[in-house]
């Protein structure tokens, strides 16, 4: 859960078998940046995480995140 404006109060992580878990920063820093795009935008559609202008703020998160 998240109010506007902070970060989340608890971020909960599922990796296939084989993979490593993300920085739990970064998964909460890219969450809260997703759910204000929506809060601003509605439906949000990012083809290209690394080249989008959307998700500057956190695109060193996703690129640490895989």
């Amino acid at each position: 859960m998240r109010k506007p404006g902070l970060p989340p109060t608890a971020v909960q992580q599922f990796h296939a078998d084989g993979t490593g878990s993300g920085d739990s920063s970064a998964l909460a820093s890219v969450v809260a940046a997703c759910q204000e795009l929506v809060v601003v935008r509605g439906t949000v559609d990012v083809a290209d995480t690394l080249t989008a202008p959307e998700v500057q703020p956190v695109r060193r998160a996703l690129a640490n995140l895989g």
